[in-house]
């Protein structure tokens, strides 16, 4: 059973190839923490290696989160937060970027890179901000004439349009640098 375990950790395309291996280099060797600690260390690994914008998604999530939690103390202000967030996104442009670049996959495939990225720390601050506006404004009737749910909403749909802009430009990025390759490569 923890041999299963062990080797569902590894990313799906991964198991397809190698997976069987795995399987019968486990049923010989006995179950130890420093085995199974290995195990899983590579896994990691490979999950990083096939899908490269887990590494931007989990940038994106600390930066992001380590943003909230100094505006939520007060240690820096909203402008310097709303820069902040803005360089945050610099993290999807590369992801898509990346994307485009290490798998020359097509624009779709690193937008949808990017999107992933994005979700997490997207979702996060989408959370926080709500509620930081419901706890600010709930029981007025509105800020400049419009209630909280409008607000929630536009807050929603900003910072959605906002990730999936810079995913996709990324993505353009990544494409324009490889066709530039092919090309300098087709005239060498």
């Amino acid at each position: 059973m923890i041999r299963d375990l062990l080797i569902r950790a590894y990313p799906r395309s991964w198991r397809n190839q190698f997976g069987p291996e795995l399987a019968g280099i486990l049923a010989k060797r006995k179950m130890t923490p420093v085995l199974v600690a290995d195990v899983l260390a590579s896994a990691i690994l490979q999950h990083l290696r096939h899908d490269p914008w887990k590494i931007w998604a989990l940038g994106s999530a600390v930066w992001t989160f380590s943003l909230l939690i100094l505006a939520s103390q007060g240690t820096i202000g909203r402008s310097a937060f709303l820069w902040c967030y803005f360089a945050g996104q610099l993290l999807l442009f590369a992801a898509g970027a990346w994307t485009g670049l290490r798998n020359d996959s097509g624009i779709w495939n690193a937008l949808s890179a990017s999107a992933k990225a994005a979700l997490v720390p997207v979702a996060g601050c989408i959370a926080v901000s709500s509620l930081a506006i419901v706890q600010y404004y709930g029981g007025s009737p509105g800020l400049h004439g419009h209630g909280v749910t409008y607000w929630i909403g536009k807050n929603v749909v900003v910072t959605t349009f906002a990730s999936l802009l810079f995913g996709l430009a990324g993505a353009s990025f990544g494409r324009v640098v490889n066709r530039f390759r092919r090309t300098l490569r087709a005239r060498a």
